[in-house]
């Protein structure tokens, strides 16, 4: 029988889960719990929503929304800074559906990259950036659907699933303790 391990590297060590046993909600989950913060990567739109979605808008509005609930955003500077690095990348992906281009078919995703240790006790172990958590959306939305906003709901519901993530695996600290989430 093989025995997979996962862990997370950290400044002060590896966090291992072994065997990587549980629901891949509470392995994502608990992939957050060393981090005192993410920085905001934009993957990308495509160049055939130019003018209907500004993917610097998506960041800009990603990031306020993460800081409004309490979830450090890091400067990218910050990130040598800090024990776990992490990066929380956003992407938009679309396709015309038709040649008028009215309507597009879209992948919208929200991914968390950091540095993991993956490997078995036959392989050895092996540090790697990894995705350690992860959400998407799958739609076909009209062009005037997009322009009012259909988009920017999706990117704010992805990004409300990592809140809850984050929130959950970083309790608030009992009142009057001086210890900080921040770098």
């Amino acid at each position: 029988m093989r025995t997979m391990l996962f862990a997370v590297l950290s400044g002060t060590g590896l966090i291992m889960f072994q065997p990587a046993i549980g629901t891949e909600h509470e392995i994502r989950r608990e992939s957050l719990r060393p981090l005192t913060g993410v920085h905001v990567v934009l993957a990308g739109v495509d160049d055939v929503l130019d003018g209907h979605v500004v993917g610097s808008d998506l960041a800009t509005r990603l990031e306020l929304r993460l800081r409004r609930s309490g979830v450090p955003v890091l400067a990218k500077t910050d990130l040598k800074k800090v024990e776990s690095p992490a990066s929380l990348s956003l992407g938009v992906n679309a396709l015309p559906v038709n040649d008028e281009r009215l309507s597009f078919a879209l992948a919208i995703q929200l991914n968390l990259n950091q540095l993991a240790v993956i490997g078995s006790e036959e392989t050895g172990l092996q540090a790697v950036e990894a995705e350690t958590w992860r959400t998407s959306r799958l739609a076909i939305f009209g062009l005037t659907t997009i322009r009012e906003g259909a988009v920017n709901d999706a990117v704010d519901a992805m990004a409300d699933e990592f809140i809850n993530a984050w929130l959950a695996s970083h309790p608030p600290s009992p009142a009057g303790s001086s210890k900080s989430s921040k770098p």
